[in-house]
């Protein structure tokens, strides 16, 4: 009992220490100047903005006569204030429609490229504060997602086991479920962490070959100063208090050397940066304390070893050791793992830290580009695609459920699995963005090839297939896709077009105005309605015609797939109508057309991915100074041919990321 009590004191005492230790006047330290090395991205060709009284000018030609007042369409009143402002949460929706050229419709006056892009700099300009305020400079406090924390346990222990089951799922943030804003700590939740830290540790002392690589720790190649020693220095060896017979004080401080040097390895690697003398020596007073209580020396160290994974330093991505040199690469080191990995550093990026050269250009790139070859990085894949696709519902969904009812087990995870070594597919083998969108190829079982009707020898085994020959490309005819934007009986129009405004091109629509009823089925007693037939009642009112010109026909192009991604030529017995335009006068049909219009937008895509890879890998929303960031990374990956690794090289080396502070409490209004 007396054991248990000192552990809850040091999981507390460990989550303090060092946080409020000095940093060092003058030190430099070998990781000073995080970006110092990184040469700057090239410049960009320069937009001028359209100066206020031209961005009135080209509004009242092309916007307000529809837009004009609170009787706008679709309740959007875009009328500049005296000083040339516009409403809140406008900027975004306006920025979103014309980069994507959704607007202004083909019955306004027409907007030329150069025009286009002057509005776009403009809002751009007016969206950010008159002066962008600096960072905090407090790191973001950030607690291990569900799944962080299972990777990171698997990883630290080399076990490859369970501990997360029973936690309560993480809440989402900016569509993504690590956004430290979100992340909250519930007393479930702790609870749950020390019984998950209690289950590590025994199935680690359970684990011969485990125990004994964990009891053989490596020699310490931190510098010292990592250390925070405080003068004089004082080690266990100087720190003794034994009053017996020499030889037996010199082995009793072997023993509490070797112990000392176990904790050392373990808690460097569970804090993602070198631990503090005061740290290791607080474990260590606790195993002494339990072998005083009558634990065995084994167990002792156990309770020691689930003390740090019950620490705060564990639990959550502080990034804030005292001295700024110190924070630097580790912080880095942190960050990229997490991004990538979904998992703690190993040991080359930890000792490149130590070594203080894992921001120099050179070393950084070279480590992304390991990074993303190691299956590790199939987290990305796993994590950011399944989330950004919301392809992550279904698999929530348990089978029978109300939104999928008619979806069986085998054929649910075929889905997913389709979805998720195609995304592999594109990361591992650095492919075209595009790919996305147009991708002629995916992985099918047997089970998914007959949903496909894709001919050929098919077993349980998933197996690269072409896609010559039929209607499907790319992510949006999979049937996980369509499947989470249908409705539970029917297809939805309005949720696969929404879902392309949001998550491939960037312009998510604005809510439906106050007072507007939700779209619901109604079948007359004559004969069945076909869904589109249905919508174009709701679409037809006023308060709604604006939002659905853009979203109803990029989903009524997908029509001819039933709500499980089933090709259909029949919907109520009518032959189905794929045909569609969108504001600005394209006609298109169909899920050839659709891709056509989506590929003449890549860079509206382009930036949209771009903008939720930089929200996953910083954990947070973008404020303004990310935003005005975005344009570089885009400019960079278009001109190194679209690739994958371009887009994550590209955000990596952003000043966003490489000095990840809490953001300026200023936003894209």
């Amino acid at each position: 009992m007396k054991t248990r009590f000192l552990f809850g004191l040091l999981c507390g005492a460990l989550g303090a220490a060092g946080a409020g230790c000095d940093s060092q006047p003058g030190q430099t330290g070998p990781c000073a100047g995080i970006s110092s090395e990184l040469a700057p991205a090239a410049e960009l060709p320069s937009i001028e903005p359209l100066h206020a009284g031209q961005a009135h000018a080209v509004l009242e030609r092309c916007c307000l006569p529809c837009h004009r007042g609170p009787g706008g369409e679709g309740g959007i009143d875009i009328t500049l204030s005296r000083d040339h402002a516009l409403a809140p949460g406008l900027n975004r929706a306006m920025l979103g429609v014309l980069r994507s050229e959704l607007m202004p419709p083909d019955s306004a006056p027409a907007l030329g490229d150069e025009e286009r892009g002057r509005l776009i700099a403009w809002l751009e300009q007016s969206a950010e504060p008159p002066a962008s305020p600096a960072r905090d400079s407090r790191p973001t406090l950030r607690r291990l997602s569900r799944d962080e924390y299972e990777r990171t346990i698997r990883d630290l222990l080399g076990l490859g086991i369970r501990v997360t089951a029973n936690f309560p799922a993480d809440d989402v943030g900016y569509g993504f479920d690590r956004v430290a804003d979100v992340l909250s700590t519930s007393p479930l939740l702790v609870e749950q962490e020390h019984a998950a830290a209690e289950q590590a540790v025994r199935a680690l002392a359970a684990d011969h070959h485990a125990w004994l690589r964990i009891n053989s720790p490596a020699p310490d190649r931190a510098p010292l100063f990592y250390r925070q020693y405080r003068a004089p220095v004082r080690s266990p060896r100087e720190n003794k208090t034994l009053r017996t017979h020499p030889a037996a004080v010199d082995a009793e401080l072997v023993r509490q050397q070797h112990i000392y040097d176990i904790l050392r390895a373990f808690a460097d690697r569970a804090f993602r940066r070198p631990a503090t003398h005061d740290e290791i020596t607080a474990l260590l007073n606790l195993v002494l304390a339990a072998e005083k209580d009558g634990e065995a020396p084994a167990h002792a160290i156990e309770i020691a070893l689930e003390a740090v994974l019950a620490s705060p330093r564990f639990l959550f991505r502080l990034e804030d050791v005292c001295d700024e040199s110190i924070r630097g690469d580790f912080a880095l080191a942190a960050r990229l793992a997490y991004f990538l990995w979904s998992s703690m550093p190993d040991d080359e990026l930890f000792a490149l830290a130590a070594q203080g050269v894992l921001h120099v250009r050179g070393v950084l790139r070279a480590q992304v580009d390991r990074m993303l070859a190691d299956p590790r990085a199939n987290a990305l894949a796993e994590n950011f695609c399944a989330q950004w696709l919301e392809t992550r519902r279904l698999e929530e969904q348990a089978g029978g459920s109300s939104s999928f009812p008619t979806l069986d087990p085998d054929l649910r995870q075929a889905m997913l699995e389709e979805t998720r070594l195609f995304c592999i597919a594109i990361l591992a083998e650095d492919r075209r963005i595009l790919d996305f969108l147009d991708g002629d190829f995916t992985f099918v079982n047997d089970r998914l090839a007959r949903h496909y009707e894709i001919k050929g020898d098919h077993d349980a085994r998933f197996r690269r297939v072409s896609l010559a020959g039929t209607v499907r490309r790319g992510v949006l005819t999979q049937a996980s896709v369509l499947a989470v934007t249908s409705s539970p009986a029917r297809t939805s129009p309005v949720k696969r077009g929404k879902w392309i405004l949001t998550n491939i091109l960037g312009a998510p629509p604005l809510p439906p105005p106050s007072g507007v009823e939700a779209f619901k089925v109604q079948q007359p007693s004559s004969r069945p309605l076909t869904v589109r037939e249905q919508l174009e009642a709701h679409r037809s009112r006023p308060e709604c015609i604006s939002c659905h010109d853009w979203m109803d026909p990029l989903g009524f192009a997908l029509e001819n797939f039933d709500r499980q991604g089933v090709w259909r030529e029949t919907d109520a017995g009518a032959r189905i109508d794929a045909s569609a335009w969108l504001p600005g006068g394209e006609e298109f049909s169909g899920p050839q057309g659709l891709r056509d219009q989506l590929l003449r937008r890549r860079s509206a895509f382009i930036r949209c991915l771009a903008e939720k890879l930089l929200v996953y890998a910083l954990g947070r929303g973008l404020d303004c100074n990310d935003q005005r960031a975005l344009g570089p990374i885009v400019a960079r990956v278009r001109s190194q041919g679209g690739r994958f690794r371009a887009l994550v090289h590209a955000i990596v080396e952003s000043d966003s990321f490489l000095d990840d502070r809490a953001p300026a409490a200023q936003e894209l209004p």
